[in-house]
Formats: structure tokens, sequence, C-alpha cells
């Protein structure tokens, strides 16, 4: 364990040492000036990167014509259904008439 007398010691050799290094604070000022200097250039990067993609309302009107053309595409697709099963029923009844998709011979 460190005594009163070490303590001063230490202090005393960190004083010389440590004369020509600035203090906490200008420490704190230094590196606050760097982090703004960082994040202006991490900002620039960032727009740089960010100028292709498109801003949210761009984003926005690309969704609402997609969801558009997906809602004509399912009212079609309910439209034609109903067709495409009235003519199974009609190519069933036909394919009874002529099985083998031929005239079915009945002699007189």
């Amino acid at each position: 364990m460190l005594t009163k007398q070490d303590l001063e010691q230490i202090e005393k050799l960190l004083k010389v040492y440590l004369k020509g290094y600035p203090k906490r604070e200008e420490l704190y000022e230094h590196l606050d000036l760097f982090g703004k200097t960082l994040s202006d250039k991490f900002d620039k990067k960032l727009e740089e990167k960010f100028r292709f993609y498109p801003t949210k309302d761009e984003l926005f009107k690309r969704l609402d014509h997609i969801v558009g053309e997906l809602d004509t595409i399912r009212t079609e697709h309910r439209l034609t259904a109903h067709s495409q099963e009235d003519q199974e029923d009609r190519l069933s009844k036909l394919e009874e008439i002529h099985p083998g998709g031929r005239h079915a011979f009945v002699p007189a």
C-alpha cells in the first residue's frame, strides 16, 4: 500500500513529466473540436452516399402507384375467374357429349 509520502512523490514526478501536456479541460476542448470536425466529415459522406436514394415522399408516391396497380390486377382476376369457371363448365358438358374429342357414333 502506498503511503502519503509515496503519493506526494508520484504527484511531484507527474508534474515534472507532464509539464508540457495540456490539462484535462484543454483536452476536452480539443476532443470536442475534433468530434465536431469528424461529425461534419461524416455528415458530408452520408449525404454523398444517400443522395441517389429517393426521399420519403418519392418513395410513397411510387408505392401508391404500385398498390394501385395491384388493386387493378386483383379486380381483373376476380372478373376473369368467374368467366373461367363458366368456360370450364361448358367444356365439361362438351366432353360428355363428345368423349375423346370425337362425335359418338350412334347407329340408326
